[in-house]
């Protein structure tokens, strides 16, 4: 009897772990969620010249990823709002402009997502920025409600 019981969990627990493998890797041409957790995701960006971080507009707020997207930490420097867009300065990747819709704001970090401060406040009367982009010259171009603000 314990002899059949052992077997027995013995199988179970090979089942469990096969199971797990499989689950844990994705077959060719198969996407494997990564996250972030919590919410719509509006936008993921790459750091310019550092493939290991990556960045994330969401729902719950701006996150950042130094594993190339396989953890995501939420920046507690930059303020919860939604984040549709972000743009990296391609002259300086750990540069990264960040709207804040609701808070009627542009962030800005310079080290690549770990803090930010306010770049500068938008006269909108129903809601902020939503969508950023910036040249290759470092002119920023901000859309905001039925506008395009340049830098």
């Amino acid at each position: 009897m314990l002899r059949r019981k052992v077997r027995a969990h013995g199988w179970l627990t090979l089942a469990c772990l096969i199971c797990g493998i499989s689950s844990a890797f994705a077959a060719i041409n198969e996407p494997t969620p990564l996250g972030p957790e919590g919410g719509t995701i509006y936008k993921v960006a790459f750091h310019p010249t550092n493939g290991s971080i990556a960045y994330a507009g969401t729902a719950a707020g701006f996150y950042r990823s130094a594993d190339g997207g396989l953890t995501w930490t939420l920046t507690p420097g930059v303020p919860r709002d939604h984040v549709y867009d972000s743009a990296a300065d391609p002259n300086n990747g750990d540069r990264v402009f960040i709207p804040l819709i609701n808070h009627f704001t542009v962030q800005v970090t310079s080290d690549a997502g770990l803090s930010s401060s306010r770049l500068s406040t938008f006269p909108i009367v129903q809601w902020g920025p939503s969508s950023i982009e910036i040249s290759g010259d470092g002119t920023l171009y901000v859309v905001g409600q039925d506008r395009l603000f340049r830098s």
